[in-house]
C-alpha cells in the first residue's frame, strides 16, 4: 500500500488522515517539550502543506470586503528583505521542502518588481515544490502568464473584483469573465464558465502551457470572510464550533517576518499584533512551528466546541466530520497525560 503523505494532502482530507497518526508523533504539535531541532524539522516537513510568504505589501485594490481597504499602512511598497527572504529560503532547502508555497497574503504579487526574480529562485532551489500565488488580475496578460510559466509558476489563482462600491451582479460579472478572456488571448467559446452558487461563484480552469490559471468572481460581501475580526461587517452571525486545520498545515510569514496562527490575520492590524506568535529574524520557521504559542492554538481548535477571539467569527470551511467529535477528544486527552 502507498504511504500517504501528510505534506501533499489537501484541506478536504487532511483531517481523516491526520486523525490516525500516532500520538508519539502528535504529542509535539500539541504540547511540545524540549524539542530538538532535527525534530522541529521533521515536524515541520511531515506536517506542512501551505506556507504563505507575503513578499511585498502593496496592493492596488481597496475592496471593501478586504481590509487594505481600510488601513493606509499599504498604500506605499515595501517589499521583504533579500536577508529574511533568503533565511527562509536556505531553511526550506536544508528539508527538500517539496509542498506548496503562496507568494501571497494582503499584496497584489504582480506589484512587486522582485516577483518574478524571487519566484525563480525558489524553483531552482526547491525543484519539487508546487508555486502558486493569488492575483486580482489587473497586471495580468498573455505576456506575464508565459513569463510566469517560464520561470516555473505551477498556478495563477485570478480573482475578477467588482468595481469598488459597487455591489455583487452576477451578469457583470460574467461580462468581467469575458472581458479578461478576451485580454488574454483565450477564446471564450473555448472556455468552459460554471456558476456554482447562484450570484456567489463563478469559475473557470485553464491549462495555460502546463500552468493551471484558475478565474474566480466570488461575491466575498456575501461570503467573505472577517479577517480576524478586522473587517466587522463580514463577522459570521453564529459562532464557530468547527476544528481547524490550517495551524497544523498551514504557516503563515508576513513581509516584515512575523508568524501569524493562519493566513486570515491581517498582519497590519493593530488589533492583530497580539496574535503574532514569533518572528523569523531570531528563530528557524522549524523552531517556530514546534512553538509552545503555536501549539496553544492547535489545542484550542483540534476539538468541535465554541472557539474564543479572533476565530470565533471566522467562516472558514473545515471539511470536519462531525462523527469525529469522541475520537478528537479521546487524542487530545490522551496526549495531555504527562505534558
Amino acid at each position: 500500500m502507498k504511504t500517504i503523505r501528510l505534506n501533499k494532502i489537501s484541506t478536504q482530507y487532511y483531517w481523516e488522515h491526520f486523525l490516525l497518526v500516532p500520538d508519539n508523533l502528535l504529542k509535539p504539535l500539541f504540547y511540545p517539550i524540549d524539542i530538538a531541532h532535527d525534530e522541529q524539522k521533521s515536524l515541520f516537513k511531515k506536517f506542512v502543506c501551505i506556507v504563505n510568504l507575503e513578499t511585498s505589501t502593496y496592493c492596488n485594490r481597496k475592496c471593501s470586503y478586504c481590509p487594505v481597504s481600510l488601513d493606509e499602512s499599504r498604500k506605499n511598497q515595501i517589499y521583504m528583505t533579500d536577508q529574511l527572504f533568503n533565511k527562509i529560503l536556505n531553511e526550506l532547502e536544508s528539508i527538500n521542502y517539496s509542498s506548496t508555497i503562496v507568494f501571497n497574503l494582503y499584496n497584489e504579487p504582480l506589484a512587486d518588481k522582485n516577483i518574478y526574480f524571487r519566484i525563480k529562485q525558489v524553483r531552482e532551489r526547491l525543484p519539487h515544490s508546487f508555486l502558486m500565488f493569488n492575483t486580482n488580475g489587473d497586471y495580468v496578460d498573455s505576456s506575464s502568464l508565459n513569463q510566469l510559466t517560464e520561470i516555473g509558476l505551477n498556478a495563477l489563482f485570478v480573482t475578477l473584483h467588482p468595481p469598488i462600491n459597487k455591489p455583487y451582479q452576477l451578469n457583470e460579472r460574467l461580462k468581467d469573465f469575458q472581458k479578461f478572456l478576451k485580454k488574454i488571448g483565450v477564446d471564450i467559446s473555448q472556455s468552459e464558465i460554471s456558476t456554482h452558487l447562484e450570484n456567489g461563484h463563478i469559475e473557470s480552469n485553464i491549462d495555460w502551457n502546463g500552468m493551471r490559471l484558475r478565474v474566480m468572481a466570488n461575491d466575498w460581501l456575501k461570503y467573505g470572510n472577517s479577517r480576524a475580526g478586522t473587517v466587522n461587517f463580514l463577522n459570521a452571525s453564529t459562532t464557530r464550533v468547527l476544528p481547524c486545520v490550517r495551524p497544523l498545515r498551514e504557516l503563515t510569514i508576513s513581509y516584515n517576518g512575523n508568524i501569524f496562527p493562519c493566513c486570515q490575520f491581517f498582519p497590519d492590524s493593530i488589533e492583530n499584533q497580539k496574535y503574532i506568535i514569533d518572528n523569523i529574524s531570531s528563530k528557524s520557521v522549524f523552531e517556530i512551528y514546534a512553538s509552545h504559542t503555536l501549539a496553544k492554538w492547535r489545542q484550542n481548535l483540534f476539538t468541535f466546541g465554541k472557539k474564543e477571539t479572533p476565530c470565533d467569527s471566522c467562516r472558514d470551511e473545515d471539511f470536519s466530520k462531525q462523527d469525529s467529535l469522541e475520537i478528537r477528544e479521546t487524542i487530545i486527552n490522551r496526549l495531555k497525560i504527562g505534558a
